[in-house]
């Protein structure tokens, strides 16, 4: 496995009148278990001691809505691009295929579910894993289009 930290600097993510928050962005890789190359990205907003975060994991575009400075950052952009390109972002528990069954029980119940029952609905259904993920935990690995794995190797290499 392959992994790069990127230090993107304090920010003021609390509303406060200094920037006391260190943003991370974490990219990995690693050959699969079917033999191909799967990328994680994440990020991470810590607060002022860094000994607790504000945000973490998937929170690449949390950050991207909150923070001015990252946005106008063309590093942090390509990152959010391709993290939204590929679905590696902060708005879902799963790999598309879960999430995509996980919409469509909880439209058919038409009320508020439970995440045990959406546990027992992928079981059922033969998504409780899929591609090596776990709903709702551990690092989402996404296999990537030739030219995006090609971008995040070269911001590992040279970032």
């Amino acid at each position: 496995m392959s992994m790069k930290v990127l230090n993107f600097g304090k920010h003021n993510l609390n509303n406060g009148k200094r920037k006391v928050n260190l943003v991370t962005v974490k990219l990995m890789t690693k050959v699969s278990e079917k033999g191909e190359t799967v990328v994680s990205i994440t990020g991470t907003a810590w607060n002022a001691t860094h000994t607790s975060v504000l945000c973490d994991n998937l929170c690449i575009d949390i950050l991207w809505n909150r923070c001015e400075a990252l946005r106008e950052n063309p590093l942090y952009k390509r990152i959010h691009d391709l993290c939204m390109r590929n679905g590696i972002h902060g708005d879902h528990l799963g790999t598309p295929r879960q999430q995509k069954a996980v919409d469509e029980y909880r439209e058919s119940r038409g009320l508020i579910v439970s995440s045990d029952s959406i546990r027992e609905y992928l079981r059922e259904n033969g998504l409780e894993e899929d591609d090596g993920n776990f709903y709702g935990c551990g690092w989402h690995w996404r296999v990537l289009s030739e030219g995006d794995l090609a971008i995040v190797k070269e911001i590992m290499e040279t970032a």
